[in-house]
């Protein structure tokens, strides 16, 4: 009887216990099997090229394109109130032209090899972007190394970027967290870059001199300031020499170390 008892009482709770009990029906199969991973090891790896350039290659053989991403080690916390959005201002700059390109030139590059160019700006660095079909990877590297070692700031597009990043302030004036933001960065780190928003001030903008922000530029956009990710499909055994030859040819110079004290 106690025998009879403990089977019907094992019944009702695998039925009525709920799926933590009852046996839980088998994961279907995936539409779509995926690759398995590789190891860092085989596919990473890390080196300075001559000129200090830090570079991290991550090889993906199974992609159509290279991502170069160009990190420079400098942002809105190397500012002080008087040049407030200088980084920003000349991360806009660095596509209008260079000593081998003009702006046309540049933008009509970019398109004929199906890349994308952007860039964004924070306050301890600045990051330039640029994917490319693999095939056209050199290009890539031309494009990317004259924009930013060779840029010539030209005077009438200075003016063109001044009101473009202006209003750019103005409408971000309009959003309650830029506004929170701002102000609990100034009320921690006062008025040095730090405290100051990446964007800059309508009134920093506005007095910002061509001739300063170009010489900010040569002071710290040079290769041992810098980082490159470069992931997707390339040879790991040419790689650094092909760095060598696009990035590796500019010259290295002393940086400015970032040091800030909050008032």
């Amino acid at each position: 009887m106690k025998l009879f008892i403990t089977l019907i009482a094992t019944v009702l709770m695998t039925v009525y216990a709920g799926p933590s009990l009852a046996k839980k029906p088998p994961k279907p199969e995936p539409a779509v099997s995926y690759p398995a991973v590789p190891e860092n090891s085989i596919n990473a790896q890390t080196f300075f090229l001559e000129n200090g350039l830090e570079v991290l290659a991550v090889h993906n053989p199974g992609s159509p394109m290279v991502g170069l991403n160009l990190l420079i080690r400098v942002g809105s916390a190397y500012e002080d109130y008087s040049t407030s959005g200088m980084s920003h201002m000349l991360e806009h700059l660095l596509f209008n032209g260079s000593d081998k390109r003009t702006q046309a030139e540049l933008y009509e590059e970019v398109d004929f090899y199906g890349a994308y160019s952007n860039a964004h700006t924070d306050m301890f660095y600045t990051n330039f972007i640029f994917l490319i079909p693999a095939e056209f990877l050199e290009e890539g590297m031309d494009i990317q190394t004259d924009m930013i070692f060779n840029s010539i700031l030209p005077a009438e597009k200075f003016e063109k970027e001044r009101g473009i990043v202006m209003e750019e302030i103005r409408k971000d004036r309009d959003r309650k967290e830029w506004s929170i933001g701002n102000a609990f960065r100034r009320m921690n780190y006062g008025s040095t870059g730090v405290g100051m928003p990446t964007i800059g001030t309508l009134n920093t903008i506005e007095y910002l001199s061509r001739d300063k922000t170009y010489d900010f530029y040569k002071s710290h956009y040079v290769p041992n300031n810098m980082v490159l990710t470069i992931l997707g499909n390339f040879d790991p055994a040419t790689i650094k020499d092909q760095l060598e030859k696009y990035y590796g040819k500019f010259r290295s110079q002393p940086i400015e170390k970032f040091v800030t004290t909050a008032e």
